[in-house]
């Protein structure tokens, strides 16, 4: 029999659900208004779930998603004590030890199934307000969305014709992220 490489299952794919996570970010004020950040964390672990034809099968396996991101922040007073921000940045987001959890999908396929998620470069852009508790403790909130459409590779060993299978689906993640953060301001050193 034919060998399945590389073919698209038409009218599939997948989505992530939600996840939490702990990160850790840090920034460097440029100007008063103007910060380079970095924030990288304890990759979240997401659900995936088939939309589609493989919508029936509900939860069909599991990823850490890895997602450190660059950006250039602005940030305006609006009062003495509360600042916004808006930013905007990249990300080079990607997924290892991805897990087929559902045995459905196995059957449906012809075998035992395994899955890859490519990767890449995708833009972030983000918001939110920062409270200064004191002089140097602030307290934030981040809103930041990934705009990212991305390809999955089901792997299948096929109890028939004990040959490999691939087909891509596509994976849709576009992730709202919100983060909540408790931070130090370093002062800076006096001016001579």
């Amino acid at each position: 029999g034919a060998t399945a490489m590389n073919v698209e299952l038409p009218g599939t794919g997948v989505r992530l659900g939600q996840s939490n996570t702990l990160g850790l970010s840090g920034g460097y004020f440029f100007t008063d208004n103007w910060a380079v950040e970095f924030t990288a964390g304890i990759p979240p672990e997401f659900k995936i779930k088939g939309w589609g034809t493989l919508d029936p099968l509900g939860h069909i396996a599991k990823t850490p998603a890895w997602t450190p991101i660059l950006q250039a922040k602005y940030r305006r007073s609006i009062t003495k004590t509360l600042k916004a921000s808006l930013a905007v940045g990249a990300t080079y987001c990607w997924f290892t030890n991805s897990e087929i959890e559902n045995p459905a999908l196995n059957q449906m396929l012809g075998g035992p199934t395994g899955l890859d998620i490519s990767g890449g470069f995708r833009p972030v852009f983000s918001g939110g307000p920062t409270y200064s508790l004191s002089k140097n403790w602030v307290v934030a909130g981040t809103f930041s969305y990934i705009p990212m459409k991305v390809t999955g590779t089901l792997n299948t060993q096929n109890s028939s014709t004990n040959q490999v299978d691939m087909y891509k689906v596509g994976v849709d993640l576009n992730p709202i992220m919100t983060y909540l953060s408790v931070g130090y301001v370093f002062s800076k050193g006096a001016k001579k």
